[in-house]
Parts: C-alpha cells; structure tokens; sequence
C-alpha cells in the first residue's frame, strides 16, 4: 500500500477510522505497519491544547507512512 495522510477534525472520527481501516486492511491480507502508523494531534489549537494538558509541542512526522491526523 502506498503511504497517506488523512486528516480529521474530531478525535473520535480519527479513531474511528483508523479501527476500521486496519479492519478492512485484514480483509485483502494486508495490515498497517503500527511503528509508522500513529494518531498526531495538528491544527491551530494543538499547541495550545497540548500546554494546557501539560504535554510538550505538537508532534511532527516523517512522510512515507500513515498517519490520521486529529
């Protein structure tokens, strides 16, 4: 499979179709590779979000790979 992005705007909808990805992935014998395939928080208000939470900056990655965005 090639590598993607895909982005979302609410959590529960990332989540919701990362599981039914890697669902529909099994069904062609495939599956994601889970040490380049995360959820990444991103948008206007990550950081902010993320400070208020006490975490550190927005996380960054490295294309090739799948990522769902949040």
């Amino acid at each position: 499979m090639d590598d993607f992005v895909c982005c979302f705007q609410y959590k529960k909808e990332a989540e919701q179709f990362y599981e039914m990805l890697k669902e529909r992935l099994i069904k062609f014998g495939l599956k994601l590779e889970e040490s380049k395939s995360r959820l990444i928080e991103f948008g206007r208000f990550a950081e902010a979000n993320r400070k208020r939470r006490g975490e550190g900056k927005p996380e960054t990655f490295d294309f090739p790979g799948v990522y769902t965005l949040l």
